[in-house]
């Protein structure tokens, strides 16, 4: 209907007021204020007024907060109880990855799509995300046992579609054979260990440094986390899965009621990390899968 805005500024600028606005409609509405930037979504989108087309400034926003989202939630689990409650947290993941799958490869099939693409379709399905965790956060019940199984089983589901990407992709070209499978698995343990081993010990010699104020420690945490998200993609993994690693890796160095997590939670200068670009996100959902379903 409308070419879409080519310039940052006024994108963002339309972003930002889409995130003031419709909470409050949303909320007036008796409705949750998240809602509101999806609606807003469709309504802006491309397969709408077409205003805001999904690419690069859109993209870049919606992948960093993300990635702020899944490493807050790892900073602020609760590791003892996510410890307790590892069983219901796997069993939640499989159940929660496993059924999605199946119906969604099933589907697949029946719609005369490839073996690669049902099985796809189906990890597409299976995997989620921890969109509604800042709202868990806010309301002060991500300690919950119900809260860390979630969060537990979102990390085994991501974990599940990056493996099944991982084979579709080596699928693609012919690759799976028992070097593919050992690369696979050597690569994500070797990462695995160094963000859980690495990170501590360089953290934990980084906040005794005498004299580094707050300013060094938010770039200390943002290198550690956006780092891990990069080196992820060379262990065959997605960034969510290193920016979740990350905070934990850096769970027991930062107080839950300390000034630094204070500015990580809702940093004044920095407000497209934690709420701008998080909103955004929901934006993005609707842009991408719409992308998807199109293909």
């Amino acid at each position: 209907m409308f070419e879409p805005v080519q310039e940052p500024v006024v994108i963002f600028a339309i972003a930002v007021t889409v995130f003031l606005v419709t909470p409050f409609i949303m909320v007036r509405l008796r409705m949750p204020g998240i809602i509101g930037p999806i609606i807003a979504g469709i309504i802006l989108g491309p397969y709408g007024l077409n205003i805001l087309a999904r690419d690069s400034t859109i993209e870049l926003l919606g992948t960093v907060g993300l990635l702020f989202i899944i490493f807050i939630a790892g900073l602020e689990l609760d590791i003892d109880g996510f410890k307790k409650y590892r069983h219901r947290s796997l069993v939640f993941g499989l159940l929660s990855f496993n059924v999605p799958l199946i119906i969604g490869f099933i589907l697949g099939l029946l719609f005369k799509f490839s073996f690669s693409a049902a099985l796809l379709l189906g990890s597409i399905l299976g995997s989620h995300t921890l969109l509604a965790y800042p709202i868990a956060s806010k309301m002060g019940v991500n300690k919950n046992k119900a809260v860390i199984t979630a969060i537990g089983g979102t990390l085994v589901t991501d974990s599940f579609a990056m493996v099944f990407l991982a084979i579709i992709s080596g699928m693609a070209v012919g690759q799976v054979n028992a070097q593919f499978w050992f690369q696979l698995i050597f690569s994500i343990v070797l990462y695995a260990t160094l963000v859980l081993i690495i990170v501590p010990f360089l953290s934990k010699s980084f906040f005794k440094i005498p004299g580094i104020d707050g300013a060094n420690e938010f770039n200390y945490v943002m290198v550690i986390l956006f780092i891990s998200g990069w080196m992820a993609f060379y262990a065959g993994l997605q960034p969510i899965i290193g920016a979740f690693l990350a905070g934990l890796s850096l769970n027991r160095y930062i107080f839950p009621h300390g000034s630094l997590m204070t500015g990580l939670s809702l940093p004044p200068t920095l407000y497209l990390f934690h709420s701008s670009c998080y909103q955004l996100e929901c934006l993005w959902i609707y842009l991408r899968s719409s992308q998807v379903g199109r293909l």
